[in-house]
Parts: C-alpha cells; structure tokens; sequence
C-alpha cells in the first residue's frame, strides 16, 4: 500500500489536501439567497407604479456568495430598472431569518431566484401605503 490517501498533507488530519481545497473553493463558489429590505426612488421610466409617495420599500431576493456582492448586484440591477437605491435597510441570509409574517410575498420571490439562480423582488410598497398599513396595525393593538 503505497498511499491510502492521494496527495494527503500529511499533518496529521484525516482530510486529503485535494478534497481540502475542492471544499473551500465549493464554500467559496456557492450562492447564498440574502434578502436586501431597500428604500429607492422610482425614476422617471421606471415599472414601479406611482401614488405620489417620495420612497418605495423593497424586499428582494439575491442570490451571491457575499453581503458585499449582493448588495452590489442589487444597485446594478436597480439601476436597469431605473430604480435608485436610497438605502439598504437590512441584510439578511434567508435560512436565518424569520418570514412567518412577511407581507411581502417573499416565499414567491425565495422560490424564483432559487431556480433562475436571479435577482427576485418580493414586493415594493409605497411610503404611504407603508404608513397607513402601520397606522391600521397600531389601531388593531390598542383595539
């Protein structure tokens, strides 16, 4: 038995060198599905419908291998669409967060871009709409 395991580093681990580095460069190229929460400005052109509001809330799904690079793709891919990100409100990984009671049709957007391997809104909600639902929310607590 010459050597059980092929190129093995020899430093008294049980993982071959190989199969070390094939695990790191996989970790490395696997997407991640990170759900961005933005506020944008619809510019003029622009498919998001319009109520007058000055912001628009976003939920959306993007797939990539860091926080940094999905963000970046996000402001490429709004700025297709002739959105302008305003801000990024939160940075979430999908598998770490709690969507029991999202509105934002998530779920929908999650499944998409999982297949597509893409860039998926959920939903965008307009400034007036998210105070007014805010407002009902709030009557409904003090009941």
């Amino acid at each position: 038995m010459a050597n059980d395991r092929l190129n093995s580093d020899n430093d008294g681990d049980d993982e071959p060198q190989d199969l070390a580095w094939a695990g790191k460069k996989n970790r490395a190229l696997m997407k991640i599905f990170w759900v961005i929460d933005t506020k944008v400005t619809a510019l003029e052109g622009c498919g998001l419908s319009d109520d007058g509001s000055a912001y628009k809330f976003g939920r959306t799904v993007v797939p990539a291998s860091t926080e940094e690079e999905a963000v970046s793709a996000l402001k490429a891919h709004f700025d297709q669409g002739r959105i302008q990100l305003e801000e990024v409100i939160s940075v979430v990984v999908y598998d770490e967060g709690d969507w029991s009671s999202d509105r934002h049709l998530l779920g929908k957007a999650y499944k998409l871009a999982k297949v597509t391997s893409e860039i998926r809104s959920a939903a965008f909600i307009s400034e007036r709409s998210r105070e007014y639902t805010e407002r009902e929310q709030q009557r409904r607590l003090d009941g």
